[in-house]
């Protein structure tokens, strides 16, 4: 039988192998450190996001706080900074709603060059602007036939005119989409000046007033606007070459995009009344998406899962109104499907990709790429100098005091402790970072993080999760749970349990009883019922 020492039950200290006196030493902005204790991971990550054909989406899996969400979120704006415009184009597109002459429900959703959508918005509103001050001119002492050719040649040459800036900026397949939308445009004017008759003179008004009676029409100036459904100028001043959207509140609508609701003042033609969803804004780039977020909507998650399947493996997203046609709103889908190439990354738990896996054996077929984040790492060197480098980075990230080579040492403790494994380190470095502030805290104002704090931190941390502990023990010391710690007795042995409640962790004594006795058959002899 071997004693054991109180020491021989914790980890030896990593201070002899951490080669600083603080963190100031180290490299603060290097966020790499985190990756090192998850080295496969950030290789399947950067394969993963380098690959530009479609249907290589990401599934990342680990538990919560092991950094997952912040690490890949980091790994997507990284290969988004780095990602070649040649190998995966066209990226950066904006997306514009235009109204559909022939079939207003059916809008024309078109894919513009970055910058372009804006530009076409603000063109239109310009000719509106020029249309509503030419209609009086055009309609003045004029005859039908009079008005509707000088009409039609202003048109010609005022649409022309704002529309060159945009045509230059565009592919000969969107060219010949906007030039078919300016003819068709320059129609619906005429047909409007068609209809439109002035109102009969009242007597006291001048001759000019009744002119303008119905000839300003809002239905129609709302026709020839311009719905900018996805602008990408602020992902390129981010210098993004592509999108990158984390949504950590997925709706229906925050999704897959939806039509808002028509008002009794408020009739705006349908295309303006779309609103894109985070997958629009996502073409030509990534998303991330929490796989808890859409099983844990009660009212549309079995809805959403199954319309982001369609999706993958469709490859186009239809807008639809979540709303189901509710407060007057006569239609509940915009036929116009829109093909979009968007890089999902699906960050869970395993327990809720399993559960989700059985359900939906076919979902994750379309998630070649499995992120796997380790729990724990092996405690060695390497991975200590990883600890110390992400405690350097929140150092700088927070703006608190450098932590001590000690101090770091006391952190490292702390995580093999979490682990419960003097050979491995946890990597829940949420759980880290909370104890590297806690530690801080108690610092105050001076200029470096001792060992003293962070032993300060750790007991403070213990004494706030001490009261189910205390509760246990002040009803040995009042008798109420009886331990006998003296003596001898046949078949009873004291032992130690261990109880975990929620972040509280504690060991109780207990006492194990075994009773045997006789069966109706009387004595058996094991070895020979199992034939040994």
């Amino acid at each position: 039988m071997q004693i054991l020492k109180p020491q021989d039950l914790n980890a030896p200290n990593a201070l002899p192998t951490l080669a600083f006196k603080s963190t100031a030493e180290l490299a603060k902005k290097q966020a790499e450190h985190c990756w090192v204790a998850q080295s496969e991971a950030q290789k399947a990550a950067i394969f993963g996001l380098q690959i530009p054909q479609n249907g290589f989406h990401l599934l990342v899996l680990g538990t919560q706080g092991s950094g997952r969400t912040s690490l890949m979120l980091s790994a997507m704006q990284t290969a988004a900074r780095l990602a070649k415009p040649q190998l995966a184009k066209p990226q950066l597109q904006d997306m514009v709603a235009l109204h559909h002459f022939e079939q207003p429900n059916q809008p024309n959703v078109l894919k513009l060059p970055m910058g372009v959508g804006a530009s076409l918005r603000l063109q239109m509103d310009l000719f509106a602007r020029d249309l509503m001050v030419q209609l009086p001119i055009l309609v003045a002492h004029k005859t039908q036939a009079e008005v509707l050719a000088e009409a039609e040649a202003w048109l010609a040459k005022s649409l022309a005119q704002h529309l060159e800036p945009v045509l230059n900026a565009v592919d000969e397949l969107q060219k010949i989409v906007l030039n078919q939308y300016s003819k068709l445009a320059s129609q619906e004017v005429l047909g409007f000046l068609k209809v439109w008759q002035p109102t009969t003179p009242v007597e006291g008004e001048s001759a000019t007033d009744p002119l303008m009676d119905g000839l300003i029409n809002e239905t129609l100036f709302a026709r020839l606007r311009v719905n900018v459904l996805v602008d990408h100028r602020a992902t390129l001043a981010n210098h993004l070459q592509q999108a990158v959207i984390y949504d950590n509140d997925p709706s229906l609508q925050s999704l897959f995009g939806g039509v808002e609701s028509a008002s009794d003042n408020n009739a705006n033609p349908e295309f303006l009344r779309l609103k894109a969803g985070n997958l629009h804004k996502a073409d030509g780039g990534m998303l991330m998406l929490h796989l808890r977020d859409l099983l844990c909507d009660e009212n549309n998650g079995a809805q959403m899962i199954e319309k982001l399947h369609r999706f993958l493996r469709n490859g186009s997203l239809q807008i639809e109104d979540s709303g189901g046609g509710a407060q007057g709103n006569n239609i509940s889908t915009i036929n116009s499907l829109v093909p979009l190439k968007v890089k999902l990354v699906m960050i869970a738990t395993r327990e809720d990709f399993f559960d989700c896996l059985d359900q939906n054996p076919d979902f994750f077929e379309y998630f070649p790429i499995k992120v796997e984040f380790a729990e724990s790492v092996a405690a060695n060197a390497e991975n200590y100098a990883a600890i110390a480098g992400f405690v350097a980075y929140k150092v700088a990230q927070h703006g608190c005091a450098d932590f001590s080579a000690d101090s770091v040492a006391n952190l490292i403790n702390a995580m093999q402790r979490l682990e419960e494994d003097q050979h491995r380190l946890s990597t829940s470095f949420a759980h880290l970072e909370r104890l590297m502030l806690e530690s801080a805290a108690f610092a105050g104002t001076a200029k470096l993080v001792t060992a003293q704090h962070v032993q300060q931190a750790l007991q403070a941390r213990a004494m706030r999760h001490r009261y189910f502990e205390n509760q246990i023990r002040d009803s040995i010391i009042d008798n109420e749970l009886l331990i006998e710690v003296q003596g001898n007795v046949v078949g009873q042995v004291n032992g130690l349990t261990h109880i975990e409640l929620g972040d509280a962790s504690f060991g109780s004594p207990i006492r194990i009883t075994a009773r045997c006795y006789p069966g109706r058959k009387g004595l058996i002899n094991i070895d020979r019922e199992v034939n040994m």
